[in-house]
């Protein structure tokens, strides 16, 4: 749309300085206050018809002290800040002038902005818009309330209000649950777009035939500026406690350090203290300062951590791009709706702060686990970090670090006399024996203080006293001020208040409570709820934010340890907030707010309370099944969807994929039934649900889902917009896990060139898509594509992203993964080096993405044949792993699995077993029993079995193995493949030669189908097809097996390739059959030599092959020589593997026969 007003954007600040009072009230759906500055309306008008008078229409509303504060929450910063200042002129217009003509106007631009909601690609069409809407606001009001002036532009109002509607009416209409889907954004609505700027172009001919512009200048002129001088008090630190100290010297040292021009961002400035130490205040405290508010103008964040957030990194990270957005700024963006992981979310945020040159502070609160601080520091922002523990804060990103000690006598005196509201200083005497009883700690303190408020004389020493000497009773004042001080201040209220305390301990850790939610569980109307919560405020046992209220955290351990006491207490208190927390208005409130900390993730907190104190792990469960339910027999409505969806939403990020499921099913439905088939918002239902298909193993399932998803985003949308982008590369993903290796190249293809032209060629999304396809490449062993992929997609992150991202490690990672698969060990452990290196500096050293670079470092010391070295790699990843995912994630399992697999080199079966035993339990648990991954593991057990000799029990777990793989996967899947390879060495094993030859073939075309001819995989099975020859007695055709399979592994892997020695190692063994001993020889010359020089002269491997030559020594009647290579085999045996081993003891028993 072209522009005909000039637009611009700023914030609306009231004039003067006379003490405000404050009205508030709603009008078509915008929420506005207006303050009037000290003077009467009628006083206010006659300011504004002076203004007015004098052609200056805006400066009358910034006199008359109007003003809007908007409440769209996820709409760009530039079109909010517009909205500010066209809500403020509106509203102000319709309260004083009544002219009823913008009512239209205003209730259909609230429709616009709702459906608009984080929708970058109509920033600018909406600013265009706002800007008509301001135009004509001030033609308003230069005309003031005679209808007879509105005459000349009646005409063109009534077109600008019909049209405004109708764009309305399509973005409602096209809108899904907040966020644009189908606007002025895509292709196919071009045509409607362009008719609409042409009805603008023609209201705007008919306005300029009125002569009422002159005062448009004017107007633009006096509009503030966009940004502000200094960055707003984040929400968190708005209010101190009314006793609040100010601890100068502490406040003075933190202030330098964060202000300091030099300051480096990798440095995290670390307030540490004892619980209840006041550390969380100094930081409110900090965070107020002008100067620091001057210092970090671009935005000061508050991240509230706590036990709750440090196992939802992603929620807090998701909570500060959402706050990040809504920052002052020229350049406005959109938050995703869901990161795809945290790396995803790490990767936003610091292109954010580049792009916008921001000086940020972030401000991490209440810190416990080692893994967050590094997520937020890699961003680029200054942190303000409050913590129990340094340790918890990696030492190489702590900055200053200033201790939260006790309170200085003197800041303790002053606290206990704000607290206690007393009019003259506390008895020093008297007041610091009590500020000894409360260990000089500020939490304690206030509560007694407020215990002395309630006295008749909180200024006598005589109360203070009094005071001493109930604490003195407490047996464990010493050891635990803090809970002394409550057990004496909880003993002090009375039996009703008592019992509504206790009430309070069902509340959450980090999880603010609104009134209504206290109202329920007490069982009050929300005025009386209010003041008794302000009372317990007053005796500063709850706090209160943002009309929220909560405990803190060792007031609350308290609350709920006086609740446990009482069981009969326990129940009805515990059903009482799950009905509450079972209502869908509740569901929709915290759904709104998002997967945040103060969205979705403090519903979870407050159900995993719930159920912890009720003992029903299934609490929450039953609730929402019999609460949605009645939402579901109501009219089909996109509300009822969106509840439906909300809820599906919050098993889903709680693992119950089950529950999650059924309720995905029921929105899908209900969209349709309201909306249509083929509405943007169901297809964003049908990405959601093939997510959850892909996550449950349930693949062919998901290809349906995407298959309708991208059909549906195709048509509505356009073949080229970035959504149908995601789609296929999510699409691309299911089909490699299908092992559909050319669909998911094409699809990747068709993403990439998307990506291309609408993103750019050098946009994060394009890098991730080239890494996905790399990936694709090694699955289809095109090494060398998949290394050029690679190359170009580390180039990308490290230029646009940083050569220490996240982004950047997962590279080095794939990259270290691709040179194992060419042999090339050494090069992959340099990789891995650095990937683990940017990792635990960035992530920290406990990070779930640091596990999993310690995982295949293990993977890769196997390899190698360090095998003690894999081992203690392994301890520490699963140690990390089960510490902070969790001990039976599935993550965890695939540890066990492999440490199996180590434990099976290593010649320890029965503790291998173990491990697989525990592994497929888990995996089935979990995962459920025809995963995939249970699949991957009873193959493994199966190849146990075989060495160990059981053959039966193998055969019965490839059985299942294979049944679950051709259900799931497909019958032409590559682990079929693989499952059919390994049965058939098991038919080898049993002598059933002719079984495992109809076997190999099945499988030699499956690989063949879906790989091509020259993978890798099929070269494996041409070995051990030659293997099967020999043992039929057919020399010669195991010998144009040998030779093809040599031919493509040479061609694709190289010629110096690990995998090229094992079949030089094999076709030696055929020449000795044959009687070929010379080129036996030559060949096993060749494969030592190679192996040596590749894996190292101590590997298992090169032990192998020096035990083959000794058998071709004796052979050939040199026994002599076969001796020392015995002896050398017999060591490194000894040493890679154990005494215990059975290649060991294999080689000690030739040596001994040798000797």
């Amino acid at each position: 749309m072209a522009a005909r007003a000039p637009s611009s954007g700023g914030s609306v600040q009231a004039g003067g300085t006379a003490e405000p009072v404050t009205a508030e009230y709603s009008f078509g759906g915008l929420h506005c206050s207006w303050t009037t500055l000290g003077i009467g309306s009628g006083q206010m008008l006659q300011e504004v018809e002076r203004l007015l008078a004098s052609r200056k229409p805006w400066p009358a509303f910034v006199q008359a002290g109007l003003q809007a504060r908007y409440e769209w929450n996820n709409c760009p910063e530039a079109v909010g800040e517009a909205l500010e200042w066209m809500a403020s002129a509106t509203v102000g217009l319709l309260d004083m002038a009544s002219v009823g003509p913008l009512t239209p106007v205003c209730k259909a631009f609230t429709s616009l902005i709702e459906a608009a909601e984080g929708a970058i690609e109509v920033a600018k069409n909406l600013e265009e818009l706002v800007s008509w809407c301001s135009f004509l606001v001030g033609v308003f009001i230069e005309h003031g309330k005679q209808e007879d002036n509105l005459r000349p532009i009646a005409k063109p109002m009534k077109d600008f209000v019909a049209t405004t509607i109708e764009l309305a009416k399509r973005a409602k209409a096209m809108g899904a649950r907040g966020k644009c889907t189908a606007l002025l954004c895509h292709r196919r609505d071009g045509k409607q777009v362009q008719d609409f700027d042409v009805k603008l172009r023609h209201i705007w001919d008919d306005i300029q035939g009125v002569t009422l512009l002159a005062f448009y200048s004017d107007f633009r002129a006096t509009l503030p500026p966009k940004t502000a001088y200094m960055a707003r008090v984040p929400k968190n630190a708005k209010q101190l406690p009314p006793a609040f100290v100010e601890r100068r010297d502490l406040f003075k040292a933190v202030v330098k350090d964060l202000v300091a021009t030099d300051r480096a961002t990798n440095a995290a400035h670390v307030l540490r203290g004892m619980p209840g130490g006041g550390k969380t205040i100094a930081a409110k405290a900090v965070v107020r300062c002008e100067d620091v508010r001057r210092s970090f103008k671009d935005g000061i964040f508050w991240v509230q951590v706590g036990q709750v957030g440090t196992g939802n990194p992603m929620a807090l990270l998701q909570g500060l791009a959402r706050d990040l957005a809504h920052a002052p700024s020229h350049q406005p963006h959109t938050v995703p709706h869901e990161f795809v992981d945290v790396e995803h979310a790490v990767s936003h945020l610091e292109g954010v702060r580049k792009e916008r040159n921001l000086r940020c502070l972030v401000v991490l609160d209440d810190v416990w686990d080692a893994q967050i601080v590094p997520l937020f520091l890699c961003g680029g922002f200054h942190s303000l970090v409050t913590t129990r523990d340094l340790a918890v804060i990696p030492r190489d990103l702590q900055g200053v670090c200033t201790e939260v000690e006790m309170l200085t006598n003197a800041e303790a005196l002053e606290l206990l006399k704000n607290a206690s509201r007393a009019t003259a200083a506390i008895p020093t005497n008297e007041g610091l024996k009590v500020a000894k009883d409360c260990g000089f700690l500020p939490l304690p303190l206030a509560i007694v203080g407020a215990m002395g408020s309630s006295r008749a004389d909180p200024d006598s020493a005589e109360t203070w006293r009094g005071i001493h000497a109930l604490l003195q009773q407490e047996p464990e004042l010493v050891q635990d001020p803090v809970g002394s001080v409550l057990a004496v201040s909880f003993c002090g209220l009375k039996g009703a208040a008592r019992t509504r305390f206790r009430k309070l301990g069902v509340l959450a850790k980090g999880a603010r409570a609104p009134v209504d939610m206290v109202a329920h569980l007490w069982e009050l109307d929300h005025d009386d709820s209010t003041l008794l919560l302000d009372d317990l405020v007053d005796k500063s046992l709850v706090k209160v934010e943002e009309h929220a209220y909560y405990l803190h955290d060792l007031v609350l351990d308290f609350a709920k340890d006086e609740l446990r006491k009482l069981k009969e207490r326990v129940r009805l208190v515990t059903c009482r907030q799950a009905q509450y927390l079972g209502r869908m208005s509740v569901v929709k409130d915290y759904a709104k707010a998002g997967e945040v900390m103060g969205g979705f993730y403090a519903l979870m907190a407050l159900w995993r309370s719930v159920e912890d104190l009720s003992g029903d792990n299934q609490l929450e469960a039953s609730t929402y099944g019999a609460t949605v339910k009645p939402s579901e027999e109501s009219e089909a409505s996109e509300d009822v969807a969106y509840l439906t969806w909300a809820v599906g939403r919050l098993f889903e990020l709680q693992g119950k994929f089950a529950e999650a499921e059924e309720l995905y099913d029921r929105c899908q439905a209900i969209n349709e039934e309201a909306l249509g088939p083929e509405h943007p918002s169901v297809a964003t239902t049908l990405h959601g649900r093939a997510g959850l298909m892909v996550k449950q193993g349930k693949l062919a399932e998901a290809e349906a889902l995407y298959d309708r998803c991208q059909a549906i985003e195709e048509k509505v949308l356009d073949p080229e917009h970035p959504s149908v982008a995601t789609t296929l590369h999510g699409r691309a993903g299911l089909m490699v896990e299908q092992g559909k290796l050319a669909e998911a190249e094409a699809l990747y293809d068709r993403c990439q060139a998307i990506e291309e032209k609408v993103l750019g060629p050098e946009h994060p999304s394009v890098a991730a898509t080239l890494h996905s396809r790399a990936g694709l490449m090694v699955e289809q062993g095109k090494l060398a594509e998949a290394e050029a992929l690679y190359d170009r997609c580390q180039a990308i992150d490290e230029k646009v992203l940083g050569p220490e991202h996240p982004s950047v490690a997962t590279t080095l990672h794939n990259r270290a993964c691709l040179l194992e698969q060419q042999g090339k060990l050494a090069e992959a452990e340099a990789l891995y080096d650095r990937c683990q290196a940017i990792e635990e500096k960035v992530l920290g050293p406990e990070h779930p993405s640091v596990a999993t670079t310690l995982h295949n470092r293990a993977c890769l010391l196997e390899q190698q044949g360090k095998l003690a070295e894999a081992e203690a790699l392994y301890d520490r990843c699963q140690a990390i792993e089960e510490k902070v995912l969790g001990p039976e994630h599935p993550s965890v399992a695939t540890t066990l699995h492999n440490r199996a697999g180590l434990l099976e080199q290593q010649g320890k079966l029965a503790e291998a077993e173990a491990l697989y035993d525990r592994c497929q339990a888990m995996k089935e648990k979990v995962l459920g029993p025809e995963h995939p991954s249970v699949a991957t593991t009873l193959h493994n057990r199966a190849g146990l079995m075989v060495e160990q000799g059981k053959l039966a029990e193998a055969e019965a777990l490839y059985d299942r193995c294979q049944a679950i793989e051709e259900k799931v996967l497909g019958p032409e899947h590559p682990s079929v493949a693989t499952t059919l390879h390994n049965r058939a060495g098991l038919m080898v094993e049993q002598g059933k030669l002719a079984e495992a030859e109809a076997l190999y073939d099945r499988c030699q075309a499956i690989e063949e189908k879906v790989l091509g001819p020259e993978h890798p995989s099929v070269a494996t099975t041409l070995h051990n097809r030659a293997g099967l020859m020999v043992e039929q007695g057919k020399l010669a055709e195991a010998e144009a097996l040998y030779d093809r399979c040599q031919a493509m592994k040479e061609k694709v892997l190289g010629p110096e390739h690990p995998s090229v020695a094992t079949t030089l190692h094999g076709r030696a063994g055929l020449m000795v059959e044959q009687g070929k001993l010379a080129e036996a020889e030559a060949l096993y010359d060749r494969c030592q030599a190679m192996k040596e020089k590749v894996l190292g002269p101590e590997h298992s491997n090169v032990a192998t092959t020096l035990h083959s030559r000794a058998g071709l020594m004796v052979k050939q009647g040199k026994r002599d020589q076969a001796v020392p290579l015995l002896e050398r085999a017999f060591s490194i045996r000894m040493k890679a593997l154990g005494s215990s081993h059975p290649d060991t003891i294999a080689t000690q028993n030739q040596l001994e026969h040798g000797q």
